[in-house]
């Protein structure tokens, strides 16, 4: 790995540490459902970290200093007018968090993360515990931010468990 990218990713995992410590929770809803709530007039500046990391609203010195210097050093901050915007999203389900991309998801290789993967890992979960399969070896091809691998992987903590054709899943 280059250290490049090993940085951007030490940066991704202290951003998620520190949501997760300051009890961050959101569950990621539809594109139309986002654009409403971000319409509201009292939405035109974040006041928390639902409002940065959820909403996707452009938001001023509303981060602690140690998570907005993560996410700059991540390379996913950008300014907005008098502002900044997170270039990403971190949605929570099933107690993990998982990155994707920000609201709207316009980019071409971007990754949506919303209420259908919310039913996917859910009946995943539910199949998984009254089939109680043995699972050794899977893969996740263009999934999105990965729900299905980790869900797999949590069930299944000693299989090799493949992102888009690289062992990339880790259960903590």
């Amino acid at each position: 790995m280059d250290p490049g990218t090993e940085r951007r990713d030490d940066a991704l995992l202290t951003l998620l540490r520190l949501t997760r410590s300051a009890a961050y929770s959101f569950t990621t809803v539809t594109p139309l459902t986002n654009a409403r709530v971000n319409a509201r007039l009292e939405n035109a500046r974040a006041k928390d970290l639902a409002g940065v990391f959820g909403w996707s609203i452009p938001f001023g010195r509303v981060l602690a200093l140690e998570l907005f210097q993560a996410l700059q050093s991540a390379q996913e901050l950008e300014t907005f007018g008098d502002a900044w915007r997170s270039r990403i999203r971190v949605s929570t389900l099933s107690s993990k968090y998982f990155l994707h991309s920000a609201h709207p998801t316009l980019e071409p290789d971007a990754v949506f993360f919303g209420p259908d993967t919310l039913r996917f890992v859910r009946a995943m979960e539910q199949d998984l515990r009254v089939a109680r399969p043995t699972i050794r070896r899977a893969m996740d091809i263009a999934c999105g931010a990965g729900p299905g691998a980790i869900t797999v992987a949590c069930y299944a903590p000693k299989a090799q468990v493949f992102i888009n054709g690289h062992p990339k899943v880790q259960t903590p």
